[in-house]
């Protein structure tokens, strides 16, 4: 075979290949250096390989069990049949005398094929076999120290108890957490922590969409030019604009809740409707503007704050000139509405909509809850950090936009990521 110097390779993992040659080359007696050079490897690679990979062949008849010194041996000579006892204290297992390259392996051994001793000898795909476990073994796992791994099955676990998302656990706790989101989920659904897939928040089958049918407008939003189509083209006139998104949340009995969310930011504030009469979502906005207005800079004018509102076609929305002119009587915002049926209009109140239900779960009644109760509940809403905000939260958006003002004026605090809380037990009643 003819020689070949090549550069050695590092960091690269031998492949069948090269286990093959390993073994060719053993079987024609070349030494550790010589397979290096052959195949462009470390000597010390190929030693470590062989000596990590080595297979035993026991001893063929009674080859092992006989005596090394049966031939000379006076106890078996000196006995009546000439046959050594069944136990003996002077016994010496067999070796091999035959020398070879590498000491204690038999590849190359020109004696192999007749020899009856337990023999030690190199195989290719038997080292591929345990290469093969080996990187699977080493694979498999949680890739932390045990400290670290029950620190964050406790972080994720209390997290999840109140209402967090693992984004949000991660941002809280980012000095603690030191795994990624995606981790997170994977450990869950492979139950290795504590938690299960029913404790996160919307980890559900959603239903399959239905077809969107075309209704036909309200004829009155067409003639006054506030239908979806007009607001449209208000945006695109004027794309700097910040509107709000109204819309109302019903609960068991009369009392409801007008919602009234910021697109720029995911903010949202609310205020409770003793009925669903569009008297009283006119009271809730001209309440607004008495305590945003009580402050006389021009910075917290309602009409600064709320230029513009969307909602939809409800009966409580159908006083669009009481909403649009306020208590001095001027235009304080421009009122436009969704198509009938077509919530996909307005999609951003509606989402945060599913944070507010895990607090006021559907069904459950407003009637003992207070505006103090709802500004809580909001301000937790307001601190729950958001991907689609880089990690940040609604209120820290708001108010970098707004001021600290606008916000504590509309009763709105900010609440430490770790303590916030989206559950039922937050505003329940003792």
């Amino acid at each position: 075979m003819t020689m070949k110097l090549t550069l050695p390779k590092k960091h690269k993992h031998l492949n069948i290949e090269e286990r093959d040659d390993i073994e060719t080359l053993l079987n024609a007696g070349f030494t550790f250096k010589d397979i290096g050079k052959e195949l462009g490897r470390d000597p010390t690679t190929i030693a470590k390989e062989v000596k990590r990979n080595l297979t035993n062949i026991p001893a063929k008849g009674l080859a092992g069990q006989t005596c090394a010194k049966i031939t000379r041996c006076d106890i078996r000579l000196s006995s009546p049949n000439k046959q050594c006892p069944a136990t003996c204290l002077s016994y010496i297992s067999p070796s091999c005398q035959a020398s070879t390259k590498h000491a204690g392996i038999c590849n190359g051994c020109e004696k192999k094929p007749r020899c009856c001793l337990q023999k030690v000898v190199y195989r290719a795909k038997e080292a591929e076999a345990n290469y093969r476990s080996l990187l699977k073994s080493a694979r498999e796992g949680i890739n932390m120290e045990t400290e670290d791994f029950f620190a964050l099955d406790e972080m994720v676990s209390l997290g999840l108890k109140r209402g967090h998302s693992p984004a949000h656990i991660i941002r809280a706790c980012k000095e603690e957490v030191k795994v990624s989101e995606r981790t997170i989920y994977r450990l869950i659904d492979e139950r290795i922590l504590g938690s299960r897939n029913i404790d996160l928040p919307r980890k559900v089958r959603y239903k399959r969409r239905r077809k969107r049918v075309n209704f036909e407008q309200c004829e009155k939003k067409i003639v006054t030019k506030r239908d979806f189509l007009s607001f449209k083209e208000y945006i695109s006139r004027f794309p700097d604009t910040n509107y709000v998104e109204m819309d109302t949340v019903y609960g068991s009995n009369k009392t409801t809740l007008l919602t009234l969310h910021f697109n720029r930011c995911s903010f949202m504030i609310s205020r409770i409707l003793p009925d669903r009469r569009k008297e009283s979502v006119v009271c809730a906005l001209n309440d607004i503007q008495t305590i945003l207005e009580k402050d006389s800079s021009s910075k917290t004018r309602f009409q600064n704050i709320f230029p513009l509102l969307l909602t939809d076609n409800g009966s409580e929305f159908d006083d669009t000139l009481g909403m649009e002119y306020g208590i001095d009587g001027e235009n304080r915002c421009n009122i436009f509405y969704c198509d009938p049926n077509s919530a996909w209009q307005k999609p951003h109140v509606e989402e945060n909509h599913r944070n507010l239900r895990r607090i006021l779960p559907k069904g459950s009644s407003f009637d003992s809850l207070t505006q103090e109760d709802i500004n809580l509940t909001l301000s937790h809403i307001n601190s729950y950090t958001r991907s689609s905000l880089n990690g940040k939260s609604p209120y820290d958006v708001f108010i970098f936009l707004y001021g600290k003002a606008v916000a504590d004026a509309l009763g709105i605090m900010k609440i430490d990521a770790k303590d916030v809380l989206l559950k039922p037990s937050l505003v329940r009643k003792n």
